[in-house]
């Protein structure tokens, strides 16, 4: 896939003003997907999607997602028989400083990316929510009366309820659903595919029984409810939030009550250079224990120093405790989260001042914290598989043998299996592989989006947080020339 890293141009929702109530199903006794695939529909495929005018809005181009669309009308309509729908889409994220900070309070420049989850639905009537996501055979199912952690205990069914309990305790409505929903978003590969989903499954229930009530920072609390009761998972709120606001955005998370999102004129194209994902082979689905380390462990030096969180100190009372804090380990990802914190504020300097050059060394030095000190690259429950580093360092040689210009490298990795492997697969292309495994991802201007087929009505919805309106697992190559990975 590629696209072209494209600056901030705004975001916008597509949503009607009055929400019509749940169409009648051609058969009115529920029957399982599997079950309406047996029956003969004369109407298959009466469901209309987007306007051409609307998917160029947001995609920058009509033939390819106009074709994803088509496909997941007729394939919701197949499997619900309902003869409307409308339209959703949150996209993937990328992290481009501030790694692994925002769950001690910390600072982060993220942005969504034009890999993006999108989904078919409409209300069913009844208090079940059935979803079907394309390529997996099993429907999600969620009986809205009987939320728990007991009777929803892994996968995407209890992140969907964990998403459902936190609206029903937050006095938000709910109701049952269908949706058949397809992703660009590449599962356990560190471009956020679960807060995607996550973000998706809110702008439905948002959209159909909220009348549009709930900001983008209810969307990301949800999901990281969901993830932190449901899955059990110590995650940040950065994630999330990306997903939903959509473009380069800034974000502070010193306070938990209040999350400053912020909107920044970034694009990597001003710079002549280009956000590169590549594939090392290696996924992070299984690594949640290690992935929640961090926090606890940052939480383990801030309590040293008398306070919940990191940002709640600073760097010379974590010096003035090292003694105090007997895992080594604590004390340098407390002394990443001081550091990252302040590259970021200084990123945030040369954006403004377009100091590209002063950015990317920034992006550079961000990558090595995250290596040495943070100390996330690889697994130390298998030390010897070191996919990320390997990466890192063959990425680098194929660089420096092909000439680029001005090249800086950030890394933040959770062990994703999209990080910088080129190197390998185009300096001595091993037996088996055809090409590069390269994606070429561009900063997108996707928010939660709902298409309205009924009315098309459009109404920009202007984020409104308490001040102004959540980790990536990635590792990103920033080049400096354009199409220097461009077979």
């Amino acid at each position: 896939m590629t696209g072209q890293i494209t600056g901030n141009q705004g975001r916008r929702l597509w949503r009607r003003p009055d929400i019509r109530k749940p169409c009648s199903r051609k058969n009115n006794t529920r029957k399982s997907p599997d079950q309406h695939e047996k029956q003969e529909d004369t109407k298959m495929g009466t469901i209309k999607i987007p306007a051409a005018e609307v998917l160029k809005k947001i995609y920058g181009e009509t033939e390819e997602s106009s074709a994803r669309y088509t496909i997941l009308a007729v394939n919701f309509e197949k499997k619900y028989h309902h003869d409307k729908a409308e339209f959703f889409t949150a996209p993937g994220r990328t992290e481009i400083i501030g790694n692994h900070v925002d769950h001690n309070g910390g600072q982060i420049i993220a942005a969504s990316i034009d890999l993006d989850t999108i989904g078919a639905a409409y209300p069913n009537g009844t208090n079940v929510i059935h979803m079907i996501s394309e390529g997996y055979r099993q429907e999600v199912v969620v009986d809205l009366d009987k939320l728990s952690t007991e009777t929803y205990t892994k996968g995407t069914d209890a992140l969907v309820a964990g998403i459902m309990e936190y609206m029903k305790k937050k006095g938000y409505a709910t109701g049952g659903f269908d949706a058949y929903v397809s992703t660009k978003v590449i599962a356990a590969a560190g471009v956020s595919s679960s807060a995607s989903f996550e973000m998706l499954v809110c702008a439905i229930t948002n959209y159909f029984f909220n009348e549009g009530k709930l900001e983008y920072g209810e969307y990301a609390r949800a999901g990281q409810y969901a993830e932190n009761v449901y899955w059990k998972k110590a995650s940040g709120l950065m994630d999330q939030m990306a997903c939903a606001a959509g473009g380069p955005i800034l974000l502070d998370f010193s306070d938990k009550e209040n999350i400053s999102c912020e909107k920044i004129a970034f694009s990597f194209e001003d710079m002549g250079c280009r956000l590169v994902i590549v594939n090392t082979g290696k996924g992070h689905a299984d690594l949640s224990e290690e992935y929640s380390s961090i926090p606890m462990e940052m939480r383990e030096a801030a309590k040293a120093m008398g306070v919940e969180l990191l940002c709640e100190s600073n760097m010379e009372n974590l010096l003035a405790h090292v003694k105090d804090i007997p895992n080594d380990r604590a004390v340098l990802r407390a002394m990443h989260f001081y550091e990252e914190n302040r590259r970021v504020a200084d990123a945030v300097k040369a954006v403004e001042n377009k100091d590209g050059e002063g950015f990317l060394r920034l992006l550079e030095e961000s990558g090595n914290s995250s290596w040495e000190w943070l100390q996330n690259c690889y697994s130390l429950q298998n030390c010897k598989e070191q996919k990320i580093t390997l990466s890192l360092a063959l990425t680098k040689l194929f660089l420096n043998k092909i000439g680029a210009r001005d090249t800086w490298m950030a890394s933040s990795p959770q062990l994703s299996r999209y990080a910088a492997i080129a190197a390998l697969s185009w300096m001595s292309r091993p037996p088996g592989t055809s090409s590069a495994q390269l994606i070429l991802a561009r900063i997108a201007i996707l928010p939660c989006v709902v298409f309205l087929i009924s009315s098309m009505i459009r109404r920009e919805k202007r984020m409104r947080f308490s001040k102004h309106p959540p980790n990536s697992s990635t590792l990103l190559f920033v080049l400096g020339e354009r199409n220097v990975l461009t077979r």
